[in-house]
C-alpha cells in the first residue's frame, strides 16, 4: 500500500489514489508491491531498500547517503499495548524534500503523526521536521511502554518479599514470577535494542548535510529527543539490573 500527503502551508493533506505531486512531502509505503516501490524509485530516483535489506545489521547498511537522499533505519518496538511487544526495522528517506518511510507493520505513533500533522501549525513544514515529529512520536510511545515495564517490575519485587503460604503455594507463585520475570527481561531487551537504534539515528540525522544550522528549531528539537533517548536507555539498563536481582533473588528463595 501506498499512502501520500501534500504540505499545504504548516499541514498535511492526504492525496487520492497514492499519487505523487510537485507538493508531495510524505510517501508512506506499508508493505509495498513491486510496482509501488518502483513507482518511488522512478519518481525520486533512489532504491527504495528490500525488507532483506533492511534487516542488515550492520550500521553501514543502515545509516547512508547515496544519490543526495539519506537512508535511516531503526528498530521500532510496536505492539506497545499488548501483551507481547515486538520490535520490527523500519526505513526513513529524506530525498529532495520528501520523506519516505518503508514499514511491514502499523505502529500506532504513525497514527498519531498523522492526525496531529493535518492540524495547522503542526510543525511539519518541511521533510526534515515531518521526520522529527514521527520520531519524537515513536520515543514518546516507547518512553510510555518502559514506565508501564517499571510498574510491573515494582509489583514484582513486592510480590517476591512479601509471599505467603505453604510451600507447595509457595512453589507454584514463585514458578508464575519466574514467568512474569522473563518476559519483563525478554521486553526490556527489545526495548533497549530500540533505544539504541534510535540513538544512532538521532546522531545520523544531526548531520549538518541533513538537518542544517539554519533550521534552529529542528536542531534543538534533535538535541531533546537525544537527551532523552540516552535517559530511557541508561533506565532500561538500570531496569535491567533490577530485573536480574529479582531473578536471583527468586531463585534463592525457591
Amino acid at each position: 500500500m501506498i499512502e501520500t500527503y501534500d504540505c499545504t502551508g504548516d499541514a498535511i493533506s492526504p492525496r487520492p489514489g497514492g499519487d505523487i505531486g510537485d507538493q508531495t512531502i510524505w510517501i508512506d509505503l506499508v508493505n509495498p508491491t513491486a510496482e509501488e516501490e518502483a513507482l518511488v524509485e522512478k519518481a525520486l530516483g533512489i532504491d527504495v531498500p528490500t525488507r532483506e535489506e533492511m534487516r542488515e545489521i550492520e550500521h553501514s547498511s543502515r545509516l547512508y547517503s547515496e544519490d543526495g537522499a539519506h537512508f535511516m533505519t531503526a528498530s521500532v518496538l510496536y505492539g506497545i499495548d499488548g501483551p507481547e511487544p515486538q520490535t520490527t526495522d523500519i526505513t526513513f528517506i529524506l530525498a529532495a524534500n520528501r520523506l519516505v518511510t518503508v514499514r511491514y507493520i502499523e505502529p500506532k505513533a504513525f497514527a498519531l503523526l498523522k492526525a496531529r500533522a493535518k492540524k495547522p501549525r503542526s510543525g511539519c513544514e518541511t521533510a526534515p521536521r515531518l521526520l522529527m515529529g514521527l520520531l519524537e512520536a515513536i520515543i514518546d510511545r516507547e518512553a510510555d511502554m518502559i514506565e508501564r515495564i517499571q510498574a510491573e517490575i515494582g509489583k514484582l519485587a513486592h510480590t517476591i518479599f512479601e509471599m505467603r503460604g505453604g510451600a507447595l503455594t509457595r512453589q507454584r507463585r514463585f514458578e508464575v514470577v519466574l514467568k512474569q520475570i522473563g518476559r519483563g527481561g525478554e521486553v526490556t531487551t527489545r526495548a533497549r535494542e530500540s533505544m539504541q537504534s534510535l540513538q544512532r539515528l538521532l546522531v545520523h540525522f544531526a548531520q549538518e548535510s541533513i538537518t542544517p544550522k539554519s533550521d534552529k528549531d529542528l536542531r534543538n528539537r534533535l538535541k531533546t529527543a537525544t537527551r532523552d533517548v540516552q535517559s530511557l536507555n541508561d533506565h532500561l539498563g538500570f531496569m535491567t539490573t533490577r530485573a536480574e536481582f529479582l531473578l536471583d533473588a527468586t531463585l534463592g528463595l525457591i
